[in-house]
C-alpha cells in the first residue's frame, strides 16, 4: 500500500528491480527475526515439580501504569503437577509498579 500511495499521491514510482530488492530485504529481515525468536524460546525453563509432599506456589503480577491497575495470578500445585488452587485478581489504584509485585507476593502468602 505504501508503494501505491507514493505512486498515486506523490507521483513517485520505483522500477521493478527496486521493488524486488525491497521485498528481498524485507523477507531477509523477517527471517532474521524468526531466527532470533527461536533462539530465545530455547532458553525457556519448564515448571519443575516440588519434592515429596511439598506444594509449589507460583505467582506473578502485571501492571498498567496508565490505568493504575495491577493483576495478580497465582497457581499452587502438588508434586504431581495437579493444580490445588488458582487465583486471578485485579487491583485498582496501584502505583508504582513494584507495588503490584508486593501485592502479588502478599496475596500468594495469604
Amino acid at each position: 500500500w505504501g508503494e501505491r500511495n507514493k505512486r498515486v499521491h506523490e507521483k513517485i514510482s520505483r522500477s521493478g528491480k527496486e521493488i524486488v530488492g525491497f521485498i528481498r530485504r524485507y523477507i531477509s529481515k523477517l527471517n532474521g527475526i524468526e531466527e532470533k525468536v527461536s533462539k530465545v524460546t530455547k532458553g525457556v525453563r519448564k515448571w519443575k515439580q516440588p519434592p515429596g509432599q511439598f506444594v509449589k506456589v507460583n505467582f506473578d503480577a502485571a501492571f498498567d501504569e496508565n490505568a493504575k491497575q495491577s493483576t495478580v495470578g497465582i497457581v499452587a500445585r502438588d508434586n504431581e503437577g495437579n493444580a490445588l488452587l488458582s487465583l486471578t485478581e485485579i487491583h485498582h489504584q496501584v502505583a508504582p509498579a513494584y507495588a503490584a509485585e508486593a501485592i502479588a507476593c502478599r496475596t500468594a502468602t495469604q
